[in-house]
């Protein structure tokens, strides 16, 4: 009787990298041999047994993630490693605002201000709909605003980046 015997091998990815730290979690895919663990240098949240990262618990940075098996039976140990960047989402707020003059006017004014991320950046009030590109990290000021209508301030950055 012939018995062979077939080593383990694995291949590790992560799809939507690199990552802001706004996105959801992401599992790993996996090609090859089951059973190992994950790990990565200390800044990146991951679940040790599924490989699963968290963007928004990590720290921005690019990170190696490492998927280990042991060896035996004259085979080598394998590790598989991939690359995972973390990117920082801009964080906005309000830092200026004027009420509109009149009843039923369009005068009123809000300035957003941002800081994280990577500029330049671009401003949306209406939740991501619509985006207004400045040149700079300078606090961006919108006018011609009513009164009585919510206003959803949005920052997205140079890397797709959006506030929360």
């Amino acid at each position: 009787m012939l018995v062979t015997w077939t080593c383990p091998s694995a291949t590790i990815s992560y799809s939507g990298a690199p990552f802001c730290q706004s996105a959801a979690s992401s599992l790993p895919t996996l090609t090859g041999s089951a059973g190992g663990s994950f790990s990565s240098t200390a800044g990146l949240s991951i679940n040790s047994s599924t490989g699963e990262i968290n963007p928004a618990l990590s720290t921005p940075g690019t990170y190696t993630v490492h998927y280990q098996l042991a060896g035996g039976n004259g085979c080598p140990a394998v590790d598989a490693t991939t690359s995972v960047t973390i990117r920082s989402t801009p964080v906005s707020s309000v830092v200026g605002q004027s009420d509109v003059n009149c009843f039923a006017g369009n005068d009123g004014t809000i300035t957003i201000g941002v800081s994280g991320g990577t500029a330049p950046y671009f401003y949306s009030v209406d939740n991501g709909v619509n985006w207004t590109p400045t040149a700079s990290a300078a606090p961006h000021v919108f006018g011609g605003l009513s009164a009585n209508i919510p206003y959803r301030i949005r920052v997205k950055d140079s890397n797709g980046c959006v506030s929360k």
